[in-house]
């Protein structure tokens, strides 16, 4: 795993300094000398109240606005404040934070958003937003910002199967690909186990690559626990062999009792099952909730009269259903999420 290059730093006498279960850290040079801060361009206002310095980016906001989110910022900025540093900011209290300056910059723009933001009209959030924002607002004990962004992730990471089969792609608009792998370790970090069952179909659709990681935004690299490397690999072979069965139930016949042409709609229904072998790449997939007419559209490939579809259709749907209420204990999450059919 890439790791980014840090140094201990002693504690500043003259700042408050924040707390997450680990020391802070200073960006430094090769030779341990301390790099020089710059202010962020984007989050700097001369009549700031704080300046918030997290790795060497300065920000310079407004406490009042984070203490009244944040029970954690508002208890540390009514720390009692030291003597001040003739080289700071005039009459400005300085707190070190031991964030990445991208990941607290997603958190401002929620609570101090820039001019030419228009608030009613809605913008596909990245992955590195949410993340951040879930990561911090549950460090800093901004419950309603932790809630409004798991409740995006459970938006299309759905426990309910029709909110999931309606879905255009795997990801949300916005996402990579390999962003997954911070939705699963998201759900891990809290406890918000219902998203799991849908996040691992999409990273078992991602192959590989799921087993890399994904970069971040300041450039340290996300893994996947190796449990759940481990529960990845196995919830993959799962998964392919329910898709086997499911499409080769789906296409067996017998036809509808009421078809108008028996004959016909058994002889395009075996013939479909025979060009299986054909597309094998949209066939042998880990998702068993894919739609067969994604493989054999109705017209021309499987042109099956009007109550044979009919039929089909249901017996795809029946399937899928009982599919989806067994799906935690194909995938080996027994206890942890529990699909609404």
């Amino acid at each position: 795993m890439a790791t980014r290059s840090t140094r201990k730093r002693t504690r500043a006498s003259s700042s408050a300094v924040a707390q997450d279960g680990q020391d802070d850290v200073v960006v430094a040079d090769a030779d341990g000398a301390q790099q020089p801060l710059v202010r962020d361009a984007e989050f700097w206002y001369d009549d700031g109240t704080i300046i918030l310095i997290a790795r060497d980016v300065e920000f310079r906001v407004y406490k009042g606005i984070l203490a009244e989110h944040s029970p954690v910022f508002s208890d540390m900025f009514s720390f009692p404040q030291p003597p001040p540093d003739p080289n700071a900011e005039p009459s400005c209290p300085v707190v070190h934070l031991s964030d990445s300056p991208e990941d607290l910059r997603h958190v401002l723009r929620v609570y101090m958003p820039k001019n030419g933001v228009n608030p009613f009209e809605a913008e596909d959030p990245s992955f590195d937003m949410i993340s951040a924002t879930i990561r911090l607002g549950l460090k800093y004990q901004i419950s309603t910002l932790v809630e409004h962004s798991m409740q995006y992730l459970k938006g299309h990471f759905s426990s309910d199967l029709n909110t999931w089969s309606t879905q255009d792609n795997y990801q949300p608009p916005g996402f990579q690909d390999e962003d997954v792998i911070g939705v699963i370790n998201l759900a891990r970090l809290t406890g918000e186990t219902s998203i799991l069952p849908t996040a691992i179909i999409a990273a078992c659709m991602e192959g590989v690559e799921v087993f890399r990681g994904r970069t971040r935004e300041d450039g340290s690299v996300e893994h996947l626990t190796l449990d759940d490397v481990s529960l990845c690999h196995s919830a993959h072979q799962e998964l392919v062999r329910e898709r086997v069965r499911v499409v080769l139930q789906i296409l067996a016949p017998p036809v509808s009792r009421t078809c108008v042409s028996p004959r016909e709609c058994t002889r395009l229904m075996n013939k479909a099952l025979k060009d299986l072998t054909l597309r094998i790449v949209n066939f042998v997939i880990p998702d068993p909730f894919a739609r067969v007419d994604n493989m054999f559209p109705r017209n021309p490939d499987l042109p099956l009269c009007n109550d044979c579809w009919a039929q089909l259709l249901k017996r795809e749907e029946t399937l899928h259903q009982h599919l989806w209420v067994r799906l935690p204990d194909l995938l080996g999450l027994q206890g942890d999420a529990v699909p609404a059919a």
